[in-house]
């Protein structure tokens, strides 16, 4: 092209879908989720939590996240951590496994209800963090205020 032109044309790209939390949580399956914690491919989250006495106590005990979050919450907190919680900068997000999915990973969390206490950790405990903003209708919509 002799007009001088010297730009470059930027390709298209496919635009990047939001994150639902809602989304197809109630298909999750707990036995996939538990298999997540406990089966031969394993997540990692029991390199930092703890649950029913085994993994590491560098994060806090997980037996009793059924009783202190929703499942929306709990969706959007494995998607991207550091959006509902900054300063967890050590808690990588999901980023996909062949067998288990965001949904069967909170439908295995939400049976998780046996009180424990949660001792001293390097992370923030949950009594300290802050409430989800209860909007019209006594539900949090997935929001949350700080």
């Amino acid at each position: 092209d002799s007009s001088g032109d010297t730009s470059v044309s930027v390709a298209e790209t496919e635009p990047v879908e939001a994150f639902d939390p809602a989304a197809d949580l109630d298909q999750g399956d707990q036995e996939i989720g538990r298999g997540y914690f406990y089966g031969e491919n394993r997540g990692r989250c029991l390199t930092c939590h703890t649950l029913g006495g085994e993994g590491e106590p560098t994060g806090y005990a997980i037996d009793d996240v059924g009783l202190r979050r929703e499942g929306e919450w709990l969706a959007s907190f494995i998607h991207e951590p550091r959006i509902l919680r900054p300063e967890v900068a050590r808690m990588p997000p999901f980023r996909g496994d062949e067998e288990a999915s965001i949904a069967d990973i909170v439908a295995f969390l939400l049976i998780l209800k046996t009180p424990v206490d949660h001792p001293e950790s390097t992370d923030v405990k949950p009594e300290d963090e802050p409430e989800p903003h209860v909007g019209p209708g006594g539900h949090s919509g997935g929001h949350f205020s700080y």
